[in-house]
């Protein structure tokens, strides 16, 4: 996979297949905090991953340690 950025926040995207043979896209941002690393994963559908790109992208960019 390939890693990107936005906002300053690492993350990359890949698809997997599940139990239930249905595809899932993940979307997995990685913060870094003063004393860890954080990951975040977004899932969905395949089909509805461009659906729901910009709203993930919004929601990786809302997140903050305190």
């Amino acid at each position: 996979c390939e890693i990107s950025e936005s906002d300053g926040v690492a993350y990359y995207t890949f698809d997997a297949v599940a139990k239930d043979d249905r595809t899932y896209t993940y979307c997995v941002y990685t913060y870094k905090t003063d004393s860890a690393y954080w990951q975040l994963y977004f899932i969905t559908r395949e089909n509805k991953y461009n659906r729901y790109a910009d709203d993930i992208e919004k929601w990786a960019g809302s997140v903050k340690f305190e």
